[in-house]
């Protein structure tokens, strides 16, 4: 069990990311969701609950989007 531990998972929204998301929530786990797949990220915050999960967009390849997911992971 997580006891409300947060993970961030970068690609969160693909197919392993999203697995791996439904895992920690199922494990009392809360997490935050990176990934540059807003449609998905959306589908998935709306299927976990917001109260279990976060999305962020970020793309991965721009340095400036990964200050932003971590600094708003942070503040979450």
């Amino acid at each position: 069990m997580l006891n409300d531990q947060v993970v961030l998972i970068t690609g969160g929204a693909g197919l392993i990311g999203s697995e791996l998301s439904r895992a920690i929530v199922e494990n009392n786990g809360k997490v935050i969701i990176g990934d540059h797949n807003n449609d998905n990220g959306t589908k998935l915050i709306d299927e976990l609950g917001s109260e279990n999960a976060i999305f962020i967009e970020c793309d991965l390849t721009k340095e400036h989007k990964i200050d932003y997911l971590i600094e708003e992971s942070i503040k979450t």
